[in-house]
């Protein structure tokens, strides 16, 4: 099954399918997590194995003691390397125009060198990010690698989302803030403070246990990669999660978790998010990622704050239905969105119960009432046509009658609009 090909550029909430000529990145943050992880357990397991063999062989060890020894670590040297090299390629990847259809199974992809299917049970979630190159759809695998599909816009994203299978609840922005060779590097500028921290704890055992000079000395060089890899845990990149419900921001060992109705709004400041609380505390977020990345984050937190706050106060959700200086078509199409609205991190719908409420309070401004009206068509045209009637019968105001019936219609034009309104002065909120 292949979805149609035009559909996306003419409807953006169509299911896209062929998106030929997009930029499409690859970006292997989970396989260079999984490269530095085994290149720093080969180090370990070297030291172990040397340790071992010293203390297997207290005098002289036969030669080919030190066979597995010198392969593992040149085994971590070249695991290394190749983090290393995959770290840079995230850096430079080149944002390649490929050919990219979603298929029934998933995602296609077709470049120069071949072509490669990302199946969607292989898929973990994804978002809608906004960065310097645009809007991009980032769609993160099980194993922590991310592609990140230039769209044209917001709704475009989410279609793309949609067409995939990609639930609104796997839809939490999750990202490390920088990258895992940080942590490495920080590692390998550790090796002095860790080679005086290995010798200290070597040359305690051997004052405790008295071990032989051979086996000291390898147990030096063990305790050294140890606190190098303690080093580097502790330095490690901390992964911010944006979800429906709040932030949590994960440390090598520590867990912080704030709920958006606490959060007044979150800014970048250099290399930190500043997240401003609602009781006036600010918490700062220190991140090594790249400015488009953290734009991205602030702007889905205050999302999330937003649609907290307006879920909390019945008062505020009744004011989307307000125009507040729109232009009447663009005021219509973001009644339509309401209507359509899913109750996620970006939304909050109203229910019909509280629209319909608002259409039969005689008291309730007239652009609220006309603008109920509306959104109850889009959701069902027949229902709200009787509704309206039985509304217009108690009405002394027929601009206002008229507005009503058109909206019920779904045929609202801006001349009924000003008549309903002209002579309402608004009175409070």
């Amino acid at each position: 099954m292949r979805y149609d090909a035009r559909q996306m550029s003419n409807d953006a909430q169509g299911s896209p399918g062929n998106l030929a000529g997009r930029r499409i990145r690859y970006l292997p943050h989970g396989l260079v997590r999984r490269l530095s992880g085994a290149s720093i357990g080969s180090m370990v397991l070297s030291c172990l194995l040397a340790v071992a063999g010293s203390l297997m062989f207290p005098g002289v060890a036969p030669p080919w003691i030190a066979v597995p020894f010198l392969l593992l670590l040149v085994l971590s040297g070249g695991l290394f390397t190749a983090a290393a090299l995959a770290q840079i390629w995230t850096w430079i990847a080149p944002s390649a125009h490929r050919s990219v259809a979603i298929e029934a199974d998933g995602l296609t992809i077709v470049g120069p060198l071949g072509g490669r299917l990302v199946k969607r049970s292989e898929l973990a979630g994804g978002w809608v990010q906004r960065s310097s190159r645009g809007f991009e759809v980032a769609l993160r695998t099980k194993r922590g690698n991310v592609l990140n599909l230039a769209v044209g816009s917001e709704p475009e994203g989410e279609a793309v989302l949609d067409a995939l299978g990609v639930h609104p609840d796997k839809r939490a922005l999750e990202m490390p803030l920088g990258s895992a060779l940080r942590s490495i590097l920080g590692a390998i500028t550790s090796f002095v403070p860790a080679s005086c921290a290995g010798t200290i704890g070597a040359l305690t055992f051997e004052s405790l246990f008295k071990l032989p000079s051979a086996t000291t000395g390898l147990l030096i060089f063990a305790l050294t990669a140890l606190s190098m890899i303690a080093i580097a845990k502790v330095t490690a990149a901390p992964v911010i999660e944006v979800g429906v419900d709040g932030v949590s921001v994960s440390r090598p060992f520590s867990s912080d978790f704030i709920p958006f109705s606490k959060i007044q709004r979150a800014a970048v400041n250099g290399n930190v998010i500043d997240v401003a609380l609602v009781d006036g505390r600010n918490r700062a977020i220190a991140s090594m990622a790249e400015r488009a990345v953290l734009d991205a984050i602030v702007e889905r937190i205050n999302q999330g704050a937003t649609r907290a706050r307006l879920r909390a106060s019945p008062t505020a959700r009744l004011a989307m239905l307000d125009r507040e200086g729109r232009d009447f078509s663009a005021w219509l199409e973001h009644l339509k969105t309401l209507a359509v609205a899913r109750d996620d991190y970006r939304y909050v719908t109203l229910t019909r119960e509280e629209l319909s409420a608002v259409l039969d309070d005689a008291l309730a401004s007239p652009e609220r009432r006309i603008a109920a009206a509306y959104v109850l068509a889009q959701l069902d045209r027949g229902s709200v046509t009787e509704r309206v009637r039985v509304v217009v019968e108690k009405s002394a105001n027929d601009a206002v009658c008229r507005a009503l019936e058109r909206a019920a219609e779904g045929t609202l034009d801006e001349q009924a609009y000003a008549e309903a309104t002209r002579d309402y002065v608004r009175v409070g909120a």
